[in-house]
This record gives C-alpha cells, structure tokens and sequence, in this order.
C-alpha cells in the first residue's frame, strides 16, 4: 500500500477560505492525474464552499478509490469558523466558533460534547442550539461517497447516445446539454421525470427540470463518466441516436450545437403542451419570441426528425 496526501486552500466567491488535509492508502499510483483534475474541478469550478456538508461528500466521492485515514476540512466566513476532523472514517472532532459572539460549540471523540459561552440567559435558545448541533453531528457521521444510483446510469446512458461523447458533469454547458436533450426525447415518451408545463421562455431559456438540475450538480465530483452500466432498449436506443444525430447534424459547427438544442427544445415543449396554438409558424414565433426564420427552421428540423424516426422503426 502506498501513502498519498492532498490538501488545499481557496477563497470562495463569498470571500469564505476554504481548506482542507487528506491522508489515504492506495493499492496502485495510477489515480493520481485523475484525482488531481477531479480535486482542481472541486475547489476552481464550484464557486461557493459553505456547504460542509457537500465538501465532504464530494471529497470523498472523489477520493473514494483511497482508503481514507485522515480528513480534515475547515471553513471560515466573517462570521464563524468550523473545523471538521475525521480519522479513518470516524468523526473524531468538530468545533464551531461564532465571531460575533462568545459563543463555541464542539464535540470530541475523547472529551465528549462541549458548549461555552461566558453569559447564558436564555436557557431555551441554548437547548435549541445544543439540539441543532447534535443533529448536524449525526449527518457529519453519515457523510458517504456519493454513489450513481440506477435513474442516473440510464440518464448517462441516454447521454451517450444522444451526443456519441462521455458526460462531463464539471463542463459549464452540461446542464443545458443534458435539459435540452431530455425536453426534445419527451416528445418521443423517453423521459426521466416531467416538465412544468407553464414554462415561460421570456423568463427561462428552456425547458427545465428542477430534478434534473439536482441530479446535474450532484454528479458534479464524478467529472467525465466513462463507464457504461446500462444498456438500453434497442427501440428506445434507436430513437435517441436518431434524434441526437438529425440535430447534430443539422449545425455547421459544434459552436452553434447548444443554440439549436434550446430553440429545439423549446419548440417541441411548446408544441407538446399547446403554448402554441397550432403549427401556423409566425404563431409559433410569437409564441417563443423568436425571428420567423428561426421558427421554420425548428418547424423544419423536427419534421426531419419525425420522418427519419417513422423510416428507422
């Protein structure tokens, strides 16, 4: 077994300073390139560092090919500072102490849990204090690796075959890559979960998914998903590889791609729940405050899909 160690210190875009030590075991010194993308994608991509909670797990899924002997992470704001200490997976320290107060709260593994404070007057709000703590002590213990669970595996599936490329889920277009393509194969009755149908495109640039979204972000540690786990229905595979095609193909340059993904996407979730009226394509202009040409472009576009989908099956 061969030791590693990684830490790091940054400031987040809320001016919090973010830091944190990592001792594992590891079989092999093949992970290192790999771990030190993923760990660069954490502390320069994320912008906000607050949530200890999501550091955590995103340490650990990214350092889960180690066997992890020492995590330490620290957070400090204007307002507190909070140290988390684990030693071979075992929450072994946590302290928080409030700045603008004299106000210290921690738990030990050896002393036990500790409150201090030089003045207390209200009894209730300290009970409620202590209560808060242990709880966030409990989820602390609970911190795993975050793992893909089966809807996510069909998801990247669907992906790469919509797109003939791995997800990147630290690439800043990976939401509207993965939103736009799940609002077009909806029309096509491959889904995953529903749109809100009232979307307004004045407001949003296309149609999307608050599940969705979650699950985007929370897949965030994995980087590039190689792996394939999920082998779709033939049927199914068909139309996502023809649909993913037609568009692509319908673009001159790789640049223009997510531009056509939304008007799609757009059009089609328009069409589907009759925010358009009927097909007529200076409605549908109106409708999506888009230029004429771009609205009988989409027209044409999903005829094209529809056509090749009816030849293909």
């Amino acid at each position: 077994m061969h030791e590693i160690k990684y830490s790091n210190r940054i400031v987040d875009k809320n001016g919090g300073e973010f830091e944190f030590f990592y001792e594992g075991l590891e079989e092999t010194n093949k992970l290192h390139t790999k771990t030190n993308k993923l760990l660069d994608n954490f502390l320069y991509l994320l912008d906000d560092h607050s949530d200890i909670y999501k550091d955590i797990e995103f340490l650990r899924t990214i350092l889960k090919e180690y066997e992890e002997k020492k995590l330490v992470v620290i957070y400090e704001n204007a307002d507190m500072r909070e140290v988390i200490k684990y030693d071979n997976s075992v929450l072994t320290w946590a302290h928080k102490v409030y700045k603008n107060s004299d106000k210290e709260i921690s738990f030990n593994i050896e002393k036990g849990f500790e409150y201090n404070k030089s003045k207390i007057s209200d009894f209730k709000n300290v009970a409620s204090e202590v209560t808060v703590f242990l709880d966030r002590l409990t989820k602390l213990c609970d911190i795993k690796p975050r793992q893909i669970n089966h809807e996510e595996s069909v998801l990247i599936s669907v992906y790469r075959a919509f797109y003939k490329e791995n997800p990147d889920f630290t690439a800043e277009n990976i939401n509207l890559r993965i939103q736009t393509m799940m609002s077009i194969l909806s029309a096509y009755n491959i889904t995953i979960c529903d749109y809100d149908s009232s979307s307004d495109f004045r407001e949003k640039e296309y149609p999307e998914s608050l599940h969705l979204l979650i699950t985007v972000n929370s897949l965030f540690p994995y980087g590039e998903i190689c792996d394939e786990k999920i082998k779709l229905d033939d049927k199914n595979k068909r139309i996502i590889e023809s649909v993913g095609e037609s568009i692509r193909n319908s673009v001159e340059d790789e640049s223009e791609l997510d531009n056509t993904l939304v008007n799609i996407s757009k059009t089609i979730h328009s069409l589907r729940y009759n925010i358009c009226s009927d097909v007529d394509v200076d409605r549908m202009s109106e409708c999506l405050n888009c230029p004429r040409e771009e609205a009988e472009k989409n027209k044409e576009l999903i005829k094209i899909i529809n056509e090749r989908i009816e030849k293909e099956n």
